[in-house]
């Protein structure tokens, strides 16, 4: 998550790429100004339907206890996971549970993550919701453990998603998503806020410099 000039550009699924591609831009840009700030999905991978259930949990004030909570959390294919999301995982964190003292550091972060974005939601700031599924090794880093399909963008997930983010973060929230054609479930009738790239599969998580500096510079 950062701030470029006045405008915060917050990940919201589904992958780290877009927290790469937002690096990539400050790196690029050292004369923009801009602030690097922690993000609760900076580097988590989370199914769309994960997103919805967490703007939710945020709206309703319990996401703390529900991100902090030990009962809350197992191992999956050596993953952390949150069972009270249909696919949220920690995919950085792998060894949280391994000892008590580990999960309080990780609940801590957790706790300072989730203030950042309510933070964010309070302050009336400009805010850009970025979702993608476009990392070219996401497809089969979670071939073990979901479906692609749930990683797939619907006209419902879309729609939820935009509407939440909006009354999450606030009136001056946009919303893109950043997907390939065939990982569009739905007719996109050129909508602005969709944005397809034909990345090809393969080993690399990060994408090439600059490949969301096209949106980046068209909104700061």
């Amino acid at each position: 998550m950062v701030k470029i000039k006045n405008t915060f550009f917050i990940p919201i699924g589904c992958s780290c790429i877009n927290h790469f591609q937002l690096d990539f831009f400050c790196n690029e840009n050292q004369t923009i100004n801009h602030e690097r700030i922690g993000g609760l999905l900076d580097w988590a991978i989370t199914t769309p339907e994960s997103t919805i259930q967490l703007f939710k949990y945020f709206l309703d004030g319990s996401i703390k206890n529900v991100l902090i909570e030990r009962k809350n959390y197992i191992k999956e294919k050596g993953r952390v996971k949150n069972t009270k999301f249909d696919g949220l995982y920690f995919w950085h964190d792998p060894d949280v549970l391994d000892s008590p003292n580990n999960f309080e550091a990780f609940q801590n972060k957790i706790n300072h993550l989730v203030s950042n974005m309510i933070g964010i939601s309070r302050s009336g700031s400009p805010s850009v919701s970025i979702w993608s599924n476009v990392q070219p090794n996401l497809f089969s880093a979670v071939s073990e453990i979901k479906d692609w399909k749930d990683f797939q963008l619907s006209k419902d997930h879309y729609e939820s998603i935009k509407i939440l983010a909006l009354e999450f973060f606030g009136s001056s929230n946009k919303s893109f998503f950043i997907t390939k054609k065939e990982d569009l479930l739905f007719e996109d009738c050129l909508r602005e806020d969709i944005i397809t790239f034909e990345l090809a599969r393969g080993p690399d998580y990060q994408g090439s410099v600059g490949l969301f500096a096209p949106l980046i510079e068209k909104l700061i």
